[in-house]
């Protein structure tokens, strides 16, 4: 028997692009999806505040997964901040951030990339083969519904017609 609280079982969440935005909302979303138990997949390009979807406790990645980093700063001047980004790398899985904090500039560089592969050695569990689904609540980026394979080269046509994969 299930306590009247919780949320319904819902939909993942599928990150197939996103260029991030402000840390206060990632982290909020961070929250939302621990507190409903929602799989996060990251299928794709994920960067900058996006990279907080690590430290969701059910999070995954697909084959073609990248996260990049940066330091935080903040929007209208563009000013670092170097306590937010300390935040940000304390809210997700410690081996992730300790691998990126000490190569963290305020661009990405080829050590704040970090590939399926890395992702994985890192500890962050491999998506299954069940075909993704789309969700309405994705950051950032409306998705086409699709239950297509991810790395079925059918599904890198359709995603590259739709403009979501570069």
């Amino acid at each position: 028997r299930m306590p009247m609280d919780l949320p319904p079982k819902v939909d993942p969440i599928v990150i197939v692009e996103d260029g991030g935005g402000t840390v206060a909302k990632y982290q909020d979303l961070v929250r939302r999806y621990n507190y409903e138990n929602r799989e996060v997949r990251i299928m794709g390009s994920c960067r900058s505040a996006c990279i907080l979807f690590l430290g969701v406790k059910n999070v995954c990645v697909g084959p073609q997964a990248v996260v990049k980093a940066h330091y935080a700063y903040e929007p209208n001047t563009q000013r670092i901040r170097l306590d937010i980004t300390a935040e940000m790398m304390n809210e997700i899985p410690y081996r992730v951030s300790a691998r990126l904090t000490p190569y963290m500039t305020e661009h990405y560089n080829k050590m704040t990339i970090l590939n399926s592969g890395q992702l994985q050695d890192l500890g962050i569990r491999r998506c299954g083969p069940e075909a993704v689904t789309a969700s309405d609540n994705e950051p950032r980026r409306k998705q086409a519904a699709t239950s297509l394979r991810p790395g079925n080269e059918v599904t890198k046509i359709f995603m590259n017609l739709l403009g979501v994969m570069k």
